[in-house]
């Protein structure tokens, strides 16, 4: 038995971030708990929010996908994250492969992150595995996408201990 999961970003959704770029743009995070957050708000013409939407798959299981709306179901408590100009964006994707002690075979192509380059900082905005949505969101002159080993097994630690192939790269959108 296989699972194939394909837990990307639609291109609608690709298509709303490309939009951005080049205008200035006064972003914010929705209610922290213990470092983590519920959405992130884009205020522009209009608002955008990416959120972390838990899906269930066909393992019976819920993965992380991103998606972005102009209304959101929940009402939050916003604080400012940043204000600048976005000069580009691009997608975190993991294609990762695990082997179950049941012999299940598990191959998973997920969106786990999406990076905005602002003209002075850049903000990276990470999911997590968890049923509620929540994102990490790092905010530096230059923020590193994590890629080691240890980052990926640390990622993927709710699905499985062992990673047998992985690959994290980053996409411009």
């Amino acid at each position: 038995m296989s699972f194939e999961m394909n837990n990307t970003m639609v291109s609608q959704d690709i298509t709303e971030l490309q939009k951005l770029i080049g205008k200035c743009i006064t972003s914010y995070v929705a209610t922290e708990f213990n470092g983590m957050y519920l959405a992130v708000k884009f205020q522009v013409d209009t608002n955008l929010y990416l959120l972390n939407v838990p899906t269930g798959k066909q393992d019976h299981d819920e993965y992380p996908i991103f998606s972005l709306t102009t209304s959101p179901e929940n009402e939050y408590k916003w604080d400012e994250l940043c204000v600048g100009e976005l000069e580009r964006v691009s997608i975190i994707r993991d294609e990762v492969k695990w082997v179950s002690e049941e012999h299940i075979e598990w191959r998973v192509s997920q969106d786990v992150g999406v990076k905005f380059y602002f003209n002075n900082y850049e903000v990276l905005v990470v999911s997590v595995d968890s049923g509620a949505g929540f994102v990490n969101c790092t905010i530096n002159t230059t923020v590193e996408v994590p890629n080691s080993p240890d980052d990926m097994l640390d990622y993927w630690e709710m699905k499985t201990d062992v990673l047998d192939s992985w690959e994290r790269t980053e996409i411009a959108v």
